[in-house]
């Protein structure tokens, strides 16, 4: 008696931790990310749509995630080079030269849950308490200039 009521007990402790350890999922990762801020939408140039954004500025990272968006006719552009610097906002000695080199970003096609984006990823923001600005210069297809914008992140 006293055996088969071990068994008993051994048989409902495994199932348990079988069940419990299929039923575990994580989080996903779109879960995780700050929510999509977007400074300037829609912004016309050359035939194209082109939204400026970002998220996770003056977070408890120190860091942001530049974000753009470029659609021509309503469909997503591809083909564009996007490139971003930090600058320190308002400051004349950095206008042109940026904080830190600049860096391209990558196509991110869309999802189900986000849009066609192009995003470098995270950029650590310097240490100071000067006010930054995020500087997109986008090269468009068929585009005889470079189209240059300065997106200001909140102080913190």
């Amino acid at each position: 008696m006293c055996r088969q009521l071990s068994l008993i007990v051994l048989a409902i402790v495994v199932e348990a931790l079988v069940a419990g350890c299929g039923r575990s999922t994580p989080p996903s990762v779109t879960a995780l990310k700050p929510k999509l801020l977007w400074v300037g939408e829609g912004i016309s140039h050359e035939g194209m749509q082109i939204s400026l954004g970002y998220r996770g500025a003056a977070a408890a990272d120190h860091s942001v995630e530049p974000i753009a968006s470029i659609a021509h006719s309503g469909k997503p552009v591809a083909g564009a080079m996007v490139f971003i610097s930090l600058v320190a906002k308002g400051d004349k000695s950095t206008k042109g030269q940026g904080i830190a080199a600049e860096v391209a970003t990558v196509y991110e096609p869309a999802d189900e849950k986000t849009t066609t984006l192009y995003t470098p990823g995270k950029l650590q923001l310097p240490d100071g308490q000067s006010p930054w600005a995020m500087r997109f210069r986008i090269v468009l297809p068929g585009s005889s200039g470079d189209f240059i914008r300065e997106i200001p992140l909140p102080s913190e």
